[in-house]
């Protein structure tokens, strides 16, 4: 894939810089055709940033929060706070009788630290493998016959 790109490249195909500005510049002009922006004078930094696919100042400085401590931090405290949420919306969504098979995150959490230490989750996972596999090996062999997805 990589020499393709490269000779792309040579041969003026796709631009060396990306082309952030051109294609900003092409949706734009796209839009206003469109007529979904309206005006003389708009410029694509009015909407994007190609501070970064141009290399100006500020582009190699910009933080990368997943490498700097600080970051990963931020990160996980922010990954945290999504679990958190998730599963207190399913805490209270599992209480609401509706339906009486979605039970609250609290109980199956409990039931799968139960069954994880007594050992029967393992083979409860371990009886559910077999038709797993038969489903895949189905679904590969029609793929394969067919040439396209089963379900398409």
């Amino acid at each position: 894939m990589l020499p393709y790109y490269q000779e792309g490249v040579q041969g003026g195909i796709f631009p060396a810089d990306g082309g952030a500005a051109r294609a900003a510049a092409n949706d734009l002009e796209f839009f206003a055709l469109a007529g979904q922006i309206k005006g003389d004078g708009v410029k694509a930094e009015d909407f994007w940033t190609l501070r970064p696919a141009q290399g100006g100042a500020g582009a190699a400085s910009a933080p990368d929060f997943r490498t700097r401590p600080a970051g990963r931090a931020r990160r996980a405290v922010w990954l945290g706070a999504s679990f958190l949420l998730f599963f207190a919306a399913w805490e209270v969504a599992g209480r609401w009788p509706v339906a009486p098979a979605f039970l609250p995150s609290a109980g199956r959490l409990s039931a799968f630290l139960r069954m994880t230490l007594d050992g029967s989750f393992a083979r409860a996972y371990a009886s559910t493998l077999q038709p797993l596999l038969i489903g895949m090996a189905i679904s590969r062999g029609a793929r394969r016959r067919g040439g396209r997805e089963p379900w398409a």
